[in-house]
């Protein structure tokens, strides 16, 4: 728990894991609540009363590859440059596990071999996956000055406006080999 608030642009983190969020809703939003009136989030990992969920927050972007670029200068660069640059900044805000997970031309091909030419496949190119103890620790590196300063490097990769996100906890069922009892 933090004595005092630490600011992040429009949101601030306050005790308690709470954060408070300032938000003037777009004339398309169907809010509950007022303009300019601080909303407070729990920002705990995990869903309340459930079993079997790690309690973590896992974050899975899903990336397209730049224009032009092939496969095997994707992921030199993926791997040798951008994750490397990440790694600092992650670690500074106890990330769990940072992993890419490719899908290029080699997998689109054996899938397609693999199933007769109906697989449906994603037009992405690589899927990263961040896993965080806890949503605070997400918002801190998402609003950290450096992790913002590696988006410049976005450009000479991937088409950042491709770019699909998706958060939340992850449900185990098999780990290690062997099956999860929910406990």
């Amino acid at each position: 728990m933090w004595a005092t608030r630490i600011n992040f642009g429009h949101f601030s983190l306050i005790p308690r894991g709470l954060v408070e969020f300032q938000h003037e809703p777009s004339h398309s939003e169907q809010q509950p609540h007022a303009p300019g009136i601080a909303l407070k989030m729990v920002l705990e990992a995990g869903y309340p009363n459930t079993k079997g969920f790690r309690k973590v927050t896992k974050v899975t972007i899903l990336v397209k590859k730049k224009e032009g670029m092939s496969d095997e200068d994707f992921m030199n660069h993926y791997n040798n440059v951008h994750a490397q640059m990440a790694v600092p900044v992650l670690l500074k805000h106890n990330v769990i596990t940072y992993s890419v997970t490719y899908h290029l031309q080699r997998d689109r091909t054996i899938m397609q071999d693999m199933l007769r030419g109906k697989a449906q496949l994603l037009s992405y190119d690589a899927i990263c996956t961040f896993v965080f103890p806890d949503y605070r620790a997400f918002a801190k590196f998402m609003y950290d000055p450096e992790s913002n300063a590696m988006n410049g490097d976005h450009e000479n990769f991937m088409d950042e406006s491709q770019m699909k996100m998706m958060v939340g906890d992850e449900y185990m069922v098999i780990e290690d080999g062997k099956k999860v009892e929910p406990s």
